[in-house]
């Protein structure tokens, strides 16, 4: 019933370290071999609040057995994790493969938490644009996308040469991130130099979506230590230390409520409000990107930003572009033969596009078993596992809407539940204006304790990233029928 970022995160808590050239962009692979190819062999022990939970193992090695030769990038991480009372096993590996002059021809994305799996390749198909089959049980999807040569895939490799940088000194770079196959622009800065467990480190604060990570790395490039602002640390160990993490997470932290955004006062019946003035601290969004047709920013003094929220609309936005709304993508496949079969027995011989969109919304709300998940969502594989959270709701319901000609998008924000606002995704469909829905919670109408902060498939809720920790509510008002 609340949004896991789960993939998104495992990328970022991955930026082990960076390369040696600091007051440029970097141009990808071949700056980073400038010099001589770099074998390593990396082990991290991953911390949340001091337990072990986890570890992370990068390889950079040579294919000898192909030809031409090719160097290889690998990582592996596992993760147990407590979400909601319940322990998630997450499985990810990463891996890239470069011909003899460092040009990435390969990458590969796996990960597997629960019943849900998927498994992403890209192969080069000429100068910058690259073939990717996203595979699951439910099928194979295939799309291209540009991928320039000054992108690197893997961040891990990045850790040569980081003893020649000095405080003060700034690097920029590109990278994609695999779990979302999106492009984002990462700044290194290097702040001091100090003594950590008994070595002399370079510290530096790394950027990337707003979010700040602090890395501990020693003069030979070796990264010692890792802090992340959700709770999660990394911390150079021996293979056997490092895979020696606990199986049991029932004494651990839920990460959920942990990322919670904390309500100074309580809401008496949150799925019956119609109407919330809500003040929300430090939270870093314009008035632009928080108003909507149900939400507006409004005047209420110092101390944070004003929002007034309701369950019925307080305008009407431009229609949509239906290319926008109604087109398919690699993970909301509404194009797939068995989500048009799906839409078309849910939505019957009607007519009426508000009654498909209620129809789909109890279709979902019933048919998906709710269950949290540290998944990367995917309409196809909700389809055929109907469990999950609030992601796997929501992209279903966006596939089928679409499918039966309904323009539909993702919004991403948070909602009350238990003392807290978690960060939670819902739909919203066009009809004479936006309605925004929630099939999680079976609601044809949103109640207004739905917080509306960006909308969009994975890689824009990893924005959202910046938000987390840093933001706290104070309710003003609530009104109800």
């Amino acid at each position: 019933m609340v949004l896991l970022w789960a993939g998104a995160m495992f990328w970022l808590i991955r930026f082990e370290a960076f390369p040696h050239l600091f007051t440029h962009r970097i141009s990808g692979y071949r700056n980073i071999f400038s010099s001589a190819p770099v074998l390593m062999d990396s082990w991290m022990k991953i911390l949340f609040d001091g337990r072990h939970i986890g570890y992370s193992h990068t390889l950079v090695d040579i294919d000898d057995q192909a030809v031409p030769q090719q160097y290889i990038v690998q990582n592996e991480t596992r993760m147990n994790l407590n979400i909601m009372g319940q322990m998630q096993r997450i499985h990810a590996d990463v891996s890239a493969r470069l011909d003899t002059t460092y040009v990435l021809r390969e990458f590969a994305f796996e990960m597997r938490a629960g019943q849900y799996s998927i498994i992403l390749t890209g192969k080069r198909m000429g100068h910058g644009l690259f073939g990717v089959e996203i595979e699951s049980p439910g099928g194979i999807q295939k799309t291209e996308m540009e991928i320039p040569d000054d992108v690197v895939i893997h961040s891990a490799l990045l850790e040569v040469g980081l003893g020649n940088m000095s405080p003060g000194e700034v690097m920029r770079m590109r990278t994609l991130d695999p779990t979302t196959l999106s492009l984002m622009d990462m700044e290194v800065r290097a702040l001091r130099r100090e003594e950590i467990n008994g070595q002399k480190a370079l510290v530096l604060a790394s950027t990337v979506q707003g979010v700040e990570f602090t890395s501990w790395v020693d003069d030979k490039g070796n990264l010692l230590r890792q802090e992340t602002p959700f709770g999660w640390v990394l911390e150079a160990a021996e293979d056997t230390e490092a895979t020696a993490f606990e199986r049991d997470a029932s004494g651990q932290e839920d990460m959920l409520s942990r990322l919670a955004i904390p309500s100074a006062n309580p809401l008496r019946d949150p799925r019956a409000v119609r109407r919330m003035k809500i003040r929300l601290a430090g939270l870093q969004l314009s008035p632009a990107e928080l108003t909507t047709s149900r939400q507006r920013v409004v005047p209420g003094g110092s101390g944070g930003t004003v929002l007034e929220i309701s369950a019925e609309p307080f305008s009407t936005e431009p229609r949509p572009d239906p290319k926008l709304f109604l087109a398919a993508s690699p993970f909301v496949q509404s194009d797939h033969k068995d989500i048009i079969a799906r839409a078309r027995q849910i939505t019957g011989k009607s007519q009426s596009k508000p009654d498909m969109a209620r129809a789909i919304c109890d279709w979902v709300y019933d048919y998906v078993e709710k269950d949290p998940t540290a998944s990367l969502p995917s309409a196809i594989e909700v389809l055929r596992v109907g469990k999950g959270d609030c992601n796997e709701h929501t992209y279903l319901f966006v596939a089928l809407a679409r499918a039966a000609g309904i323009p539909a998008r993702i919004c991403i924000g948070a909602v009350y539940l238990d003392g807290s606002f978690y960060y939670h995704a819902w739909p919203a469909v066009f009809l004479d204006g936006w309605v925004e829905m929630d099939p999680t919670f079976g609601q044809h109408e949103a109640d207004a304790s739905h917080i509306f902060l960006c909308e969009g498939e994975s890689a824009a809720q990893v924005r959202l990233l910046q938000v987390v920790g840093q933001v706290k509510a104070e309710i003003l008002e609530e009104d109800y029928d």
